[in-house]
């Protein structure tokens, strides 16, 4: 049997949230994500960066969102 466990943080704001704001939130996480000190700080932790923008991310969430169903059918917490 294969066990597989995956761990992500994501950064949400309301739908609502004017685009300049947004913009704003997208900048300063992408320039935190490639600052040296904060990549070392999270290698060090065992947390590697895999900085996906908006649509990036909404692809891998409508996946995991699947897989993620399909892991509790199995293990029968969901009709």
């Amino acid at each position: 049997m294969a066990v597989e466990y995956n761990q992500w943080t994501g950064l949400f704001l309301p739908k609502a949230t004017p685009e300049p704001i947004v913009k704003s939130y997208r900048d300063a996480l992408r320039a935190a994500i490639n600052d040296n000190n904060v990549k070392t700080i999270l290698n060090n932790a065992g947390s590697p960066i895999a900085y996906l923008d908006e649509p990036e991310f909404q692809a891998f969430w409508d996946k995991d969102i699947v897989k993620m169903n399909e892991v509790v059918k199995r293990i029968g917490k969901l009709d």
